[in-house]
């Protein structure tokens, strides 16, 4: 593991781009009981709302690797709940979620360990579209990476990712949604390998990570494809998934770098990107809050209300207006939630509970009994593989 004091924290990059520190823990009210799971303290979710939206070309590049391997394309589209014309544009977009239902039944489907690595190292710059042609033509990898920081959202809608330099490495990372760190491992295997292979494609170098991290723990299964494509040390139960590179290697050229091409590409990603900004209903601005509000274990009316700049009896009234509450969305949401963080086996079942903002376990298993109609442990031991 690259140890954190290697990492000049001065040196984040600043100017147009948002720097979110790397490893952020969840924090707890003061008020909260002793008892507090250190476990839990891993866990730091990416938004993923019934809103957020991801380019078509990813999804569409997947399930043709999924084709080759043997998987019929029909039942791939019916898993996800997608059409032909869903897919027709590729630079149209489709709800996160049905990605992630698409992943669900790809590696149900395909039990191979190594799966993620060999998906993504197939893919090339040009499969990411209009972000990865401003990569393309960046003058440095350096550049490159910040476009990528700045504009991966039109990509994917989720967290900002985190770009960090030090004086002698840099790190690229993200926080993995929970689906992927409890279900969907493998898909993270996919996006690192596919993020060190447009590194060494644009750069014509085969660069060497100097680590690649994981936020999950150590499989059990044969870790030789993932040794043999990053060739550099794998560390487990990361705050974040992530790449640490070299600095030096961030000033390597890119091949076909065109600053004035580069310029436009950047300018046109600028007005895509503006055009994805943040809407919906008050309902649904709540539900992104809780996600974020979640690591802080702020999951109140007053906390939630806080974070989205109105009083609570603003909030309560609006949210009345639109026919719902803030008792039924929280309500929603943990529930949700519960059925995710229950296949992490490493959890105790109280620690679960602390992370979705119940002071007692109690109330936690009297409100599970009521959504599912079992008890957490009940439901746990039916959903073991």
């Amino acid at each position: 593991m690259v140890p954190e004091s290697r990492v000049d924290t001065r040196r984040v990059i600043t100017g147009p781009i948002i720097h979110q520190p790397m490893g952020m823990m969840p924090q707890y009210p003061a008020d909260r009981p002793a008892r507090r799971p250190a476990a839990s303290s891993r866990y730091t979710f990416a938004i993923v709302s019934a809103l957020n939206t991801a380019v078509v070309r990813l999804p569409l590049f997947v399930l043709r690797q999924a084709e080759a391997a043997g998987l019929d394309r029909a039942e791939l589209l019916r898993a996800a709940d997608l059409s032909e014309e869903d897919l027709a544009d590729p630079d149209a977009r489709i709800l996160v979620r049905k990605n992630l239902d698409l992943w669900k039944f790809i590696l149900d489907s395909l039990p191979d360990p190594d799966l993620g690595i060999r998906f993504g190292s197939e893919l090339r710059i040009r499969d990411a579209g209009l972000v990865g042609y401003t990569m393309l033509h960046s003058t440095t990898l350096l550049e490159a990476l910040e476009r990528l920081f700045r504009f991966g959202r039109i990509l994917e809608e989720a967290d900002p990712a985190e770009l960090r330099l030090g004086s002698d490495r840099a790190e690229y990372g993200w926080r993995a949604y929970p689906q992927q760190e409890v279900l969907l491992q493998r898909m993270i295997d996919y996006e690192l390998a596919a993020l060190v292979g447009v590194v060494r494609e644009i750069t014509g170098v085969d660069v060497e990570p100097l680590e690649i991290r994981l936020p999950h723990a150590q499989r059990p299964s044969d870790l030789a494809a993932h040794r043999r494509y990053f060739r550099c040390p794998i560390s487990f139960d990361q705050p974040t998934v992530g790449v640490v590179f070299r600095r030096r290697d961030l000033d390597l050229p890119v091949r076909e770098a065109d600053t004035e091409l580069g310029s436009y590409l950047e300018r046109y990603a600028e007005e895509v990107l503006e055009s994805l900004a943040p809407g919906g209903s008050l309902a649904d601005r709540v539900e992104r809050a809780m996600w974020t509000e979640m690591k802080q274990g702020r999951l109140t009316l007053a906390g939630i209300a806080s974070a989205l700049a109105v009083s609570p009896r603003t909030l309560q009234r609006r949210l009345k207006e639109e026919g719902t509450s803030f008792a039924e969305i929280r309500d929603r949401f943990r529930r949700d939630m519960a059925v995710v963080i229950l296949r992490d086996r490493r959890l105790a079942i109280y620690e679960v509970a602390y992370l979705l903002g119940y002071s007692e376990p109690s109330t936690f298993y009297r409100a599970f009994r009521r959504w599912m109609g079992t008890s957490p442990h009940e439901y746990r031991a039916s959903t073991s593989s």
